[in-house]
């Protein structure tokens, strides 16, 4: 494919010149291209790394024009590989594109707060509450990382997801799942404010009183099919809005285990309980994870290095690296809402005393209070992925609030052994499990209460997120396949013990890639779909946002 003139960032064409193949080669990576390259047509004819916003107005237009579609990537960490397309089309990388700290990651000045909270909320009483908020402007190039970082310097913190490399434009349009959400919600529902490149190649600022139709169907509608958005106003928390008098301050612990299937089932059962109590304080947070051998655990956490070397020298190699065994990583935090919330030190001591063989355990808090800025850090896993192979991947969504009485612990701790105990079976040798299980649910969440709060986020409703990752050598994908097929029958339909319906997130999509095929497990029900139709057919009308089939199809084609 030609390259685009008056064009002043870098583009990579799909040449047969072996030098620009190459260069194409290096830049066409993505989280799902290991993968999903060849059944998906991860093939861009050319790869565009703009400078600046002229830049993208330059790519829409040529696109436009030459009857292109355009797939977004700004950090290219969707399961699938729905942020890239095939060889006749162009892929926008935003990586780079947005990243001077003093113009696209900024507190907004006052007055900057005021003017906006004017035009998006009319109500006078409102906007004098909103008007002692604070927001930041971030673009989508910044990874989470970074972003945490910069919200800790300035004592602010927002709920946001797990992965550093994960950047902040596709993680809003998702939802933002991460460590805070019956606590504080979801990433995306604090954002105010989007700016975005539309298909007329302008500058367009969206929001819910510009336009709310599409600023809903951009907040979980189909991500990167409205236009190429550049920036989000966020509205951000501060630490001292959490420093009550007399309250006690956020606490939070970090805990490894060695892996053993009694301890799993004695945090599951933890995760149980909170999901089948409707009335749950919102305060706590809560989240399990089972990682295979191997696994590089000092980027979840780095102080075990000089525990191990004490403790454990016999895991470290003749490069002085570790070979991690199968280990359990738990994740709870409290977070003080009001005045008179008191933490309860027995549901920290319980998950900490849970199971036998624990290696380590971080209690944030228990001494110093711990500012929450400094609290969601602690949840990062500082690596851009979980292991350097194939994969086949499930995202479960259930509402169930008897996953108790339906015995869904004994289940899916019967499913995680299979994988870490390979002497079952020895083909599970190639095969590398990551394990993410958290609870979102009960009637005082505010994962559920936002549920109305002008964004089409699907399954509010849900109680529990349970993510089951099978990494695999490539000559035994069989293995995994047939792993995660059974995985399916054990976990979902109308007998299964974790969700009588087949709910999925758009982060952590699977299988079928034809999102207006597989439209029921990413959307409630047909009347939402045909919504978010209407929005895109109108965002969208020539197709240039539409680069692959996992995309709302727009009404009338």
């Amino acid at each position: 494919m030609a390259t685009i003139q008056n064009f002043s960032g870098l583009q990579y064409p799909n040449s047969k010149d072996p030098l620009l193949q190459q260069a194409w080669r290096n830049n066409n990576y993505q989280y799902a291209t290991s993968t999903h390259q060849i059944d998906h047509d991860m093939h861009p004819g050319l790869i565009l790394q703009p400078k600046n916003e002229q830049d993208i107005i330059t790519a829409v237009r040529y696109a436009e024009e030459k009857k292109l579609a355009i797939a977004i990537a700004s950090g290219g960490h969707q399961y699938s590989g729905a942020c890239s397309t095939s060889g006749s089309n162009i892929l926008l990388d935003l990586k780079k594109t947005f990243l001077d700290p003093k113009n696209d990651l900024r507190i907004l000045h006052r007055e900057e707060v005021q003017q906006m909270v004017q035009r998006v909320i009319k109500d006078p009483e409102i906007q004098q509450t909103k008007n002692d908020k604070t927001f930041v402007n971030a673009s989508v190039s910044w990874n989470l990382g970074s972003f945490n970082g910069f919200l800790k310097q300035n004592k602010l913190f927002v709920p946001h997801g797990q992965c550093t490399d994960v950047r902040v434009g596709g993680h809003a349009q998702t939802g933002g799942y991460g460590q805070l959400g019956r606590s504080f919600g979801l990433f995306g529902d604090h954002i105010w404010e989007i700016r975005l490149v539309d298909h007329n190649a302008e500058i367009k600022v969206v929001d819910k009183a510009s336009d709310p139709e599409l600023f809903w169907a951009i907040l979980g509608g189909s991500p990167g099919n409205f236009g190429v958005i550049t920036h989000y106003t966020i509205e951000v928390h501060r630490d001292s809005e959490y420093d009550f008098i007399g309250a006690d301050g956020p606490r939070g612990i970090k805990a490894v285990w060695w892996y053993n299937q009694s301890t799993v089932e004695a945090l599951l059962d933890k995760v149980a309980e909170m999901a089948d109590t409707p009335d749950f304080p919102r305060n706590y947070d809560l989240c399990v994870s089972v990682l295979s051998s191997d696994f590089p655990l000092l980027h979840l956490v780095p102080e075990l290095d000089g525990i191990m070397k004490r403790d454990h020298p016999d895991i470290f190699g003749y490069d002085g690296m570790p070979s991690w065994p199968p280990c359990i990583i738990l994740y709870a935090q409290w977070a003080p809402l009001a005045e008179n919330d008191r933490y309860d030190p027995k549901w920290f001591a319980d998950l900490a005393n849970a199971g036998k063989w624990r290696l380590h355990i971080d209690e944030f808090g228990k001494d110093t209070p711990k500012r929450m800025s400094e609290m969601t850090g602690e949840w990062i896993f500082r690596d851009i992925r979980e292991f350097d192979h194939p994969y086949e991947k499930r995202s479960y969504l259930t509402n169930s609030t008897t996953l108790g009485r339906d015995g869904w612990v004994k289940q899916v701790s019967d499913r995680i052994d299979e994988i870490l105990r390979p002497s079952f079976k020895e083909e599970f040798l190639q095969c590398w499990l990551s394990c993410q299980i958290q609870c979102f649910g009960g009637e005082k969440s505010m994962f559920c209460r936002n549920a109305d709060n002008g964004t089409s986020y699907s399954w509010r409703d849900s109680t529990v997120c349970c993510v089951l990752d099978c990494f695999v050598e490539s000559s035994y994908k069989h293995v995994a396949e047939k792993w995660q097929e059974e995985n399916d029958r054990v976990m979902n339909g109308p007998q299964g013990c974790f969700s009588r319906q087949d709910r999925r997130v758009l982060w952590g999509s699977y299988g079928e890639f034809d999102l207006h095929k597989a439209r029921r497990y990413y959307y409630e029900d047909d009347a939402k779909y045909e919504r978010l139709q209407k929005v895109r057919a109108r965002a969208d009308p020539d197709g240039t946002f539409t680069a692959n089939t996992f995309a709302v199809r727009r009404a009338g084609t």
